[in-house]
């Protein structure tokens, strides 16, 4: 199901910390099914769970541009010194487009949908 994606650059739940998926639940993995819906029928290739209102640490990639990866509780490990800059948007913030630097090489740990 197509969830509604939450917007303002001064929206709270985009502001908040999200607390850390604690278990994968058919609950989470409903919503990370949603999520991806929501991903692809928006054309986006990210999309984090405070995007469609739930404030929980998780999101999904797009990958190549074809698999979706879901990241529960990401936290970057190691990253490369060397930075692309790239023009970006967000579903959050339609219309908007901006230059972000992007390190060349990111190491993640997250917990996957096994758990």
């Amino acid at each position: 199901m197509k969830l509604p994606i939450t917007s303002g650059k001064d929206n709270s739940i985009l502001r908040a910390k999200s607390p850390k998926v604690e278990k994968v639940t058919k609950k989470i993995l409903k919503l990370l099914k949603d999520m991806e819906e929501t991903m692809i029928v928006e054309e986006g290739v990210g999309i984090a769970a405070p995007q469609v209102g739930v404030n929980l640490h998780m999101a999904l990639m797009l990958l190549d541009g074809k698999k979706v990866v879901p990241i529960l509780n990401p936290k970057i490990i190691a990253h490369s010194g060397d930075v692309n800059e790239g023009e970006e948007g967000c579903l959050s913030l339609r219309g908007h487009w901006g230059k972000v630097d992007r390190w060349n090489e990111v190491t993640l740990q997250f917990m996957n949908v096994k758990g």
